[in-house]
């Protein structure tokens, strides 16, 4: 049974307790001695809090899907690619991700254009494409793409298992192809998984690629969060600043979400809401362990989420969650940015690409970078090179 402390300053110290479902109970009490206005959260003021949670990716850790929606990552991921004698392959991707896949969704210019595509619409509506038109297009990316890196004479060839190559051939014929271009563009992925993207990984690039992102002035909560080195690192960070509560409640929370949804099927209601009153009991009640201060909303928001009418749901936590993250990056995020520990980050990303004749734990001292050098990536690339 839980007892959830609200603090209500219009009652007498007597309990009233409120039947929920859940078998839980929810009681009313004051308790003079304890104060709401104890942890770093108790004095912190925000007007509006987001209903989202921050993005959990870092561009930081990237994979190969991100290439292709980062300016800076392509542009380095293709240097790669070229050096490695790879252009067919990349070249191949590049035209697979300029095709409509989502024939049902295709995105427009205000014209009423395929972007990149002479398709036209339909008279009836500005955001509606001819089906015609669209298999028409289809068909055509198709046969170029064939033409230029499948076929036996292929100007740019690229190998490809005979069956999938079959497949396409009796695409063609059948002037059919949205289907099998998917197809062509999922192992093309595989492809570079399992034979490129690893190298890419350690390369020289992709180091350039992190330093550049790190130096840009542009690193947002999502970048420090959801990579583990720069999470290592933030967290030594607010140890330092005495806000090492508030990351380690994010760390549960948000680990709590994670493994409840993908456990979904199979969850069970009230190891959720057990699981859900430890983190709440260690960090957001009145009487926590290791209080957040929280405010009475917050606080009456997340006692909802876990005995409220409904069965506890994984995102119980969340705006508690929300808050906590609205404090990191209002109050911690830019001073993390230019701290010490970041400075020893950014000189760990730079040791940590595998060069031929290179020891990458010889090229740069932990914390041997001063902070003049954050913003001119490619002078610490110099310096990298030389040390």
């Amino acid at each position: 049974m839980l007892q959830f402390w609200k603090k209500d300053r219009q009652r007498s110290p007597q309990t009233s307790p409120n039947k929920l479902k859940n078998n839980c109970n929810l009681h009313n009490q004051i308790d003079q001695e304890l104060s709401v206005y104890v942890g770093p959260l108790s004095r912190f003021k925000c007007e509006i809090l987001s209903k989202q949670l921050c993005e959990a990716k870092s561009r930081l850790a990237l994979n190969i899907e991100d290439v292709f929606h980062n300016k800076i990552a392509l542009s380095y991921f293709s240097q790669f690619m070229e050096a490695r004698g790879h252009v067919n392959i990349f070249n191949l991707l590049m035209d697979l991700e300029n095709v409509p896949f989502k024939l049902d969704t295709p995105t427009l210019k205000k014209t009423g254009s395929l972007v990149g595509t002479p398709c036209k619409t339909h008279q009836s509506g500005n955001s509606d494409i001819s089906d015609t038109a669209i298999n028409d297009y289809s068909f055509m990316c198709t046969t170029k793409i064939y033409n230029q890196y499948l076929c036996d004479d292929a100007t740019h060839k690229v190998r490809i298992p005979e069956e999938l190559k079959l497949s396409i051939q009796i695409a063609l014929n059948a002037m059919e192809t949205s289907n099998c271009l998917a197809q062509l563009k999922d192992y093309t992925f595989h492809l570079i998984r399992r034979e490129i993207w690893l190298d890419f990984l350690k390369s020289d690039w992709h180091c350039k690629y992190q330093i550049e992102v790190m130096t840009s002035g542009t690193m947002t909560l999502s970048d420090v969060l959801y990579y583990d080195p720069s999470y290592t690192a933030f967290f030594e960070f607010l140890e330092q600043e005495d806000y090492v509560n508030i990351i380690e409640f994010w760390s549960a929370a948000t680990n709590f979400e994670k493994h409840y949804i993908l456990k979904k099927d199979t969850a069970d209601y009230s190891q959720i809401q057990n699981d859900a009153i430890l983190i709440y009991d260690k960090y957001l009640s009145l009487q926590a362990t290791y209080p957040l201060g929280i405010s009475d909303k917050v606080r009456f928001e997340v006692e909802e989420g876990i005995c409220g009418e409904t069965e506890t749901s994984p995102d119980c936590l969340r705006p508690a969650v929300i808050l906590a993250e609205t404090f990191l990056e209002s109050n911690c995020l830019r001073p993390f940015l230019s701290s010490q520990q970041y400075l020893s980050l950014l000189s760990y990303v730079m040791s940590s690409s595998s060069r031929p004749n290179h020891s990458p734990a010889s090229s740069v001292t932990e914390g041997s970078i001063d902070t003049r050098s954050v913003g001119d990536p490619d002078g610490l690339w110099r310096r990298r090179k030389h040390i």
